[in-house]
Formats: structure tokens, C-alpha cells, sequence
């Protein structure tokens, strides 16, 4: 039963750098977690953790990555400062987009709300310098590359197998299936790699479970 006042919120949660405490990058995702429920998010689950292609691939070490579902009375916005404090915390300083990190925390959907920043967001250049002024970026909610993602879309799979995007309506099984080729991923401590793409029948199975 939902809770009064508080919205059901998905975080994607990935690191593939020790941080600032000299943990691993999955002791760092976990501890991530942890910091969460310390902070006031209530945690409704945590998905399986993934080893994981870094997506755009620039030639680092492969990420840790995974999914929690929370509850929380913060909107949009203080969610995400909340977010970026303990990325901050964790020893995270943005330089390059999508540069190698200690920890990444990316506010996936709260409640299905669909919302766009209040200016639009400068476009992504794969390596280019990031100008850290401290401010938080406006949250767009969905996540707008939530659904080109399979390090999320499998996870979010794992805590929420009957999600859909707010927008387009689709499951995340149909997400997963759509995914482009190319993409690998596997469950942490087992054997073998896997194209994201290739386990929608898997992801489905759960979704019907």
C-alpha cells in the first residue's frame, strides 16, 4: 500500500573506481545504498548488482551497476541534492562527461512523473569538460536515457518487473528487447557475458512471475 506523502522513486546506482574511502566499487554501491536509508529513503528493494560495459565505452574499468526502489517525501529536486551530496560524499568530482566515477547516482522516475527542466539542458559531448559550478542540475523525469540503457533497464527489471515509461507506455521487458546489440552485462558472480539485448526473455519471464 502506498504511503501518504511519499513517492515511489527509482535510483540507478553504478561506480567503477574505488572512492574516497579506498572501497571497491561494488562495497561503494552497497555502502551507497546504506547512506540512503540513513539519509531518510525508505527502501523498498534493491536489485540484483550487474558487471557492466561502460556505455558510452572510452576504454575504462567496467562498472558495478544496479537499481534501488525507495519511497520518499522529496520532490524531484531535493532528491537529486540529496543524491549529489553523497556522491560527493563518496568522492565523486565531475570533470568529463561520462568519465570513469567513484560512484553515479541518477534519478531514475518518481511516481511517473513526466517533467522537463526548467531550461533546457545543454547537449551531451562524449569526453568533453564539465563546468562544476555546485548547482544541481534541474531534474527531467523520466531519466531521458533510461530507456537506451540496458546496466538500468535490467535492474529496474529485477525491483519493478511491471514498470512502464511515463511517456511511452512500454514495459520494461519491451524496453529491454528494444535494446541495440552490443551492450554487455551479467549478474555479478556468474559465469559467462550476456548481450543486454538478448535477455528480454528472461527479463519478461520475471515481469509475468
Amino acid at each position: 500500500m502506498a504511503q501518504i506523502g511519499r513517492r515511489q522513486t527509482f535510483i540507478a546506482v553504478g561506480a567503477n573506481l574505488a572512492d574516497a574511502y579506498g572501497r571497491t566499487p561494488a562495497d561503494a554501491c552497497k555502502a551507497a545504498v546504506a547512506r540512503m536509508a540513513a539519509l531518510g529513503f525508505e527502501i523498498v528493494g534493491v536489485s540484483r548488482w550487474y558487471e557492466t560495459a561502460p556505455v558510452p565505452d572510452l576504454g575504462g574499468p567496467w562498472y558495478v551497476n544496479g537499481v534501488v526502489h525507495v519511497t520518499t517525501a522529496l520532490d524531484p529536486v531535493q532528491v537529486l541534492e540529496l543524491l549529489h551530496r553523497i556522491e560527493a560524499e563518496f568522492g565523486r568530482v565531475r570533470r568529463r562527461r561520462w568519465e570513469a566515477r567513484p560512484l553515479d547516482l541518477d534519478l531514475l522516475d518518481q511516481d511517473g512523473v513526466v517533467r522537463a527542466p526548467a531550461v533546457a539542458p545543454t547537449p551531451i559531448v562524449v569526453g568533453a569538460a564539465v563546468v562544476d559550478d555546485g548547482r544541481v542540475p534541474d531534474p527531467e523525469l523520466p531519466h531521458p536515457r533510461l530507456a537506451a540503457r540496458g546496466f538500468v533497464l535490467l535492474p529496474l527489471a529485477d525491483v519493478a518487473p511491471d514498470w512502464r515509461h511515463p511517456v511511452t507506455g512500454e514495459s520494461v521487458a519491451s524496453l529491454i528487447a528494444a535494446l541495440p546489440p552490443g551492450q554487455m552485462i551479467r549478474p555479478m558472480g556468474e559465469v559467462g557475458m550476456a548481450d543486454a539485448g538478448a535477455t528480454a526473455a528472461s527479463a519478461s519471464h520475471r515481469a509475468q512471475g
